[in-house]
């Protein structure tokens, strides 16, 4: 899928939802700029996967899973692939996080090969295997287009209504907590209740655990979505079994 289609297009994605939330949507195509998965590298030195010597660089696009404690056997036997934070898609995008939606790989400025249309291993580089292109073995391999789609707006939405500044319910837990020096923010807390932006955050985290990773992942072994709280907000961490 190319990212002119609206299917992988974050801008078109975020349209429907920014506009109920009194945010416009912006795009960075005036700038002329191509948006690429900044969390990607290329290496040179790597070992062939065939007995040829050397090739193209492989392209680093999965990475251990910092989530999880260094000795334990989750770190050993697991990856992450992370979904990039976009700030191109809402003018608000310094305060308000929102992730890519297109198909990992399939980015306007990806690495791609017109020979590969899936993730084929080419080379091993800390005793990992990668590619020469920027997919990765999570789409459609382990998560379909749709579904994966489908995830990252829904993420997307609940963090628009979470962090949004225009939003009614925010804008008065904001007056009330400016009134009162900070004051109703530590009663709300020690009487366990919480803000808005926190409750959606919290809805935020329930989806994740109980539709994604108990149900729509129950079956697939290792694969989990990390919650983006575990990333400061700066990107989605999806697990995946070591190949």
């Amino acid at each position: 899928m190319s990212g002119g289609e609206n299917v992988n297009n974050p801008d078109a994605r975020a349209a429907g939802v920014v506009a109920s939330n009194d945010l416009k949507s912006v795009s960075n195509d005036e700038e002329g700029l191509l948006f690429f998965n900044h969390h990607e590298y290329l290496i040179d030195k790597y070992e062939p996967l065939t007995s040829s010597s050397g090739g193209p660089s492989l392209v680093i696009n999965h990475f251990p899973n910092i989530h999880a404690a260094i000795n334990s056997s989750t770190f050993a036997s697991t990856r992450i692939v992370r979904i990039p934070r976009v700030y191109h898609t809402i003018e608000s995008s310094d305060s308000v996080p929102q992730f890519s939606s297109y198909i990992p790989g399939r980015e306007p400025a990806s690495i791609t090969l017109d020979t590969e249309n899936e993730y084929i291993p080419f080379g091993r580089f800390d005793d990992n295997m990668f590619g020469q292109t920027s997919l990765t073995p999570l789409v459609p391999d382990l998560i379909g287009e749709d579904e994966y789609i489908e995830i990252i707006t829904t993420i997307n939405s609940y963090l628009l209504e979470a962090f949004n500044p225009y939003n009614l319910y925010n804008i008065i837990d904001s007056i009330f907590d400016f009134l009162t020096g900070g004051l109703l923010s530590m009663t709300m807390e020690s009487l366990r209740w919480r803000s808005y932006s926190k409750r959606k955050l919290a809805d935020l985290d329930k989806y994740i655990d109980q539709e994604i990773n108990q149900k729509l992942f129950k079956n697939k072994d290792g694969l989990q979505l990390i919650s983006p709280r575990s990333s400061g907000y700066l990107s989605v961490s999806i697990q995946f079994n070591v190949i």
